[in-house]
C-alpha cells in the first residue's frame, strides 16, 4: 500500500515518495539476500532521480554513502552499485 501510495505521489511530492522508498530500500539491504540487492538498487535509482527533480542531491548522496559504508562486505551489492556508476 505504501509502495502505491508513493508511486501516485512522486511527481508532486518527491520527497514524501523519497521517505517511503528509502526505509525499503535498507530493508531489502539488510535481508541480507544478494538474489535480492537488484530491487534495493531499482528503489536507489528512483531516489536519485525523485531527490535531483525535487532539488535535493544530497540526499541521494547520503543514501549512497551510507549503504556503501554499512555494507561494505556485501560484494554483490557493491557490483549492482558499481554498474550504475555511482
Amino acid at each position: 500500500m505504501w509502495m502505491t501510495l508513493a508511486r501516485a505521489r512522486e511527481e508532486s511530492h518527491p520527497l514524501d515518495a523519497i521517505a517511503v522508498y528509502e526505509p525499503a530500500a535498507l530493508a531489502i539491504i539488510d535481508r541480507k539476500k544478494a538474489d535480492q540487492y537488484q530491487s534495493a538498487v531499482d528503489l536507489m535509482v528512483r531516489i536519485r532521480r525523485l531527490a535531483d527533480s525535487a532539488g535535493k542531491p544530497r540526499r541521494f548522496a547520503s543514501l549512497l554513502e551510507r549503504v556503501r559504508t554499512e555494507h561494505k562486505a556485501k560484494r554483490k551489492l557493491k557490483a549492482l552499485l558499481d554498474d550504475q556508476g555511482w
